[in-house]
């Protein structure tokens, strides 16, 4: 007959093997770029994030920022909502050319309904000339729309650049 030792460390191995099958894993999920540009003409004057879920919200961001001031105005380029959102990661208004926001081709995961996104942060050469205008650089990237309730946004030195807490998931 087996110790009650024995049997207190199979049971317990077995229990951590079907806890360890229960934890979120991470996967990959697929992002693509789809818009980027030093010059968003946004109001925001520090960093967010905007999640686009359907045309009618894109056709608005795209007409009062990208195509703000553009004649002819172009066209609202399409989108199919049917499995993706849109994010915008908006770097806010800066005082100087030379600023920049990067769509990392590192991948981009989901982990205990996180959705991770990398991004490189450029900011002007220290001792050369640029151009005193102001910019707002931002980029657009389409995401899944389902399977997290929070949005993380990591600069090139993995420290975080801004999140995002999924209020209604519609």
């Amino acid at each position: 007959m087996m110790s009650k030792f024995w049997l207190s460390q199979i049971l317990g191995a077995l229990l951590m093997m079907l806890m360890s099958g229960c934890m979120a894993a991470d996967y990959q999920v697929k992002t693509e770029m789809l818009y980027g540009s030093n010059n968003c003409h946004g109001s925001q004057k520090e960093p967010s994030l905007k999640l686009i879920k359907n045309e009618k919200e894109w056709s608005a961001f795209f007409f009062n920022t990208m195509a703000a001031g553009k004649l002819p105005q172009p066209e609202v380029p399409e989108v199919d909502f049917t499995d993706s959102a849109l994010l915008v990661i908006d770097w806010g208004i800066k005082s100087s050319s030379g600023y920049a926001i990067k769509f990392s081709e590192n991948g981009s995961t989901i982990v205990n309904k996180e959705l991770k996104i990398n991004v490189v942060l450029e900011t002007p050469s220290p001792g050369r000339m640029h151009a005193l205008m102001l910019t707002h650089p931002c980029i657009v990237i389409s995401v899944p729309d389902k399977g997290y309730d929070n949005i993380v946004v990591k600069d090139q030195n993995k420290k975080l650049f801004i999140n995002l807490i999924i209020q209604n998931k519609e």
